[in-house]
C-alpha cells in the first residue's frame, strides 16, 4: 500500500503521530510486497471460541522505541477510494 494513502487517512481523521510510550513522532510503515498483506485473527462475539475470519491491518512502528500500532486496512482503502476514485 502507498504510504501517502495511510498518512492522508491519519491526517484526515486526526490520528495522533505522538507515540504513547516515548513521545516520538517518527513512524515506519511495514510494507508487504507483491500484494501480500498482514492479517490478524478476528472473531465474532457470538462465537468467541471460534476464529472464523481474519482482518487485514496496517502495521505502524515508532522509530524511537519500536512501539507497534495496528490499524484496520479496510477503512484506509475505503477512504482512498472516496477521495481519489481513480487510484
Amino acid at each position: 500500500m502507498d504510504i501517502s494513502k495511510i498518512k492522508n487517512f491519519f491526517k484526515h481523521n486526526g490520528v495522533t503521530v505522538i507515540c504513547p510510550c516515548c513521545s516520538g513522532d517518527q513512524w515506519d510503515y511495514v510494507d508487504f510486497k507483491d500484494g501480500k498483506e498482514c492479517v490478524i485473527p478476528a472473531m465474532s462475539i457470538a462465537s468467541a471460541t471460534t476464529i472464523n475470519e481474519t482482518m487485514p491491518i496496517v502495521i505502524v512502528i515508532c522509530q524511537k522505541c519500536r512501539y507497534i500500532r495496528l490499524h484496520a486496512l479496510k477503512p484506509i482503502i475505503d477512504f482512498g477510494k472516496q477521495n481519489n476514485p481513480e487510484a
